[in-house]
């Protein structure tokens, strides 16, 4: 360009890019800050929208609960894991698939730690919670609980329209008992696992306490670990409660 050129006008692109630009910056700031917030949230499933948050691993005083008989496998065990679970909650499949077989072989297999399970279906979230665990206490009764288990979590996005009668049959169970027992014989029994859990402060899905077993059936709980955290955080709460014991 040479000094008798007309002058080069700014175009209007140009005089806004530098408002363009910090736009952007900000959605994209906007859009980081919420994948981060999901990812905080994805812990468990909730009872209530508003219901603060609990950290990953705390420890508790003045709680106990009582193993109900029929949930008692390791009979010489002095350490006990409750967990309270809901059958059509992601988090809780998540544990199912991805944790839970490390610890049952690595603790409850080998008899070191009793290991129990209580619903705590969240039916404003899961309407077809509560069934799903009238089908597992039901197989429960019948010895099957592992496997049925197995079976609700497989199926759990289409729970609604699982036939518990051919699931039974599969498993090799007696339908017809089976088929009675799912008439709300169970309703009571996973009511009070309910309300137990309400007593212990249980907001989310799944949540699990750890104690030690007392002479009179009784438990002491110590620890209380809330969503689907990976297997090496129950492994250290585990090992310390069984020290300690």
């Amino acid at each position: 360009m040479n000094a008798n050129d007309p002058p080069t006008r700014v175009s209007a692109l140009q005089r806004i890019r530098p408002i363009l630009d910090l736009v952007a910056t900000l959605t994209m700031t906007a859009a980081a800050l919420t994948v981060m917030g999901v990812a905080l949230f994805s812990s468990g499933g909730r009872a209530g929208g508003g219901a603060p948050r609990k950290p990953p691993v705390e420890a508790v005083t003045g709680l106990t609960l009582r193993i109900a008989p029929e949930q008692v496998v390791n009979k010489g065990a002095r350490t006990v894991l409750v967990e309270y679970t809901d059958y059509e909650c992601p988090f809780c499949a998540r544990y199912a698939i991805d944790t839970y077989p490390e610890i049952r072989r690595r603790f409850v297999d080998t008899g070191d730690v009793e290991y129990v399970t209580r619903n705590f279906p969240l039916e404003r979230l899961h309407p077809s919670a509560f069934k799903a665990s009238e089908a597992a206490e039901c197989a429960r009764d019948q010895g099957r609980y592992a496997p049925m288990r197995d079976v609700l979590f497989a199926h759990q996005r289409t729970l609604a329209q699982v036939d518990f009668a051919q699931q039974a049959r599969t498993l090799g169970l007696d339908v017809a008992q089976y088929g009675g027992c799912l008439d709300g014989r169970m309703r009571a029994r996973i009511e009070a696992e309910q309300a137990d859990g309400n007593r212990l402060g249980i907001t989310t899905t799944p949540t699990f306490l750890v104690g030690r077993i007392r002479a009179d059936g009784h438990v002491t709980l110590v620890t209380r670990v809330t969503g689907a955290q990976p297997y090496d955080t129950f492994k250290s709460v585990i090992e310390a409660a069984m020290r300690a014991n």
